[in-house]
């Protein structure tokens, strides 16, 4: 498990490396053949933009609408189309377009 401060821009880049580096991969999950992506909070995530909406979008906008992965392996070439992304917002601070479902927490809890 890892945590990004998601306080500027610069974070935009450790999220797309994760994404690329695991998100074609066969063993990991997948909604409409797109990777699974989800966070343990985050609403208040900027990445230095003035609010989680704006920093979010320009998250999501870095991701490339396909990605191919080329596995030497098996000399298999797997394409993923962009993410599912179902975020654990314990406060849904960002715009609801932006996301694929959301995992509240806080229903669970009460």
């Amino acid at each position: 498990m890892n945590s990004l401060s998601a306080s500027q821009p610069s974070d935009f880049g450790i999220f797309k490396t994760y994404i690329e580096a695991f998100g074609g991969h066969p063993n990991y999950v997948k909604i409409n053949g797109k990777p699974l992506v989800t966070t343990f909070g985050g609403e208040y995530s900027k990445f230095g933009t003035k609010t989680a909406t704006e920093g979010w979008q320009g998250l999501l906008s870095q991701i490339p609408p396909v990605i191919n992965f080329l596995y030497d392996i098996h000399s298999l070439i797997i394409t993923v189309t962009q993410i599912h992304f179902v975020p654990t917002f314990f406060e849904m601070m960002v715009d609801h377009s932006l996301v694929d479902g959301d995992c509240n927490v806080g229903s669970m809890l009460d």
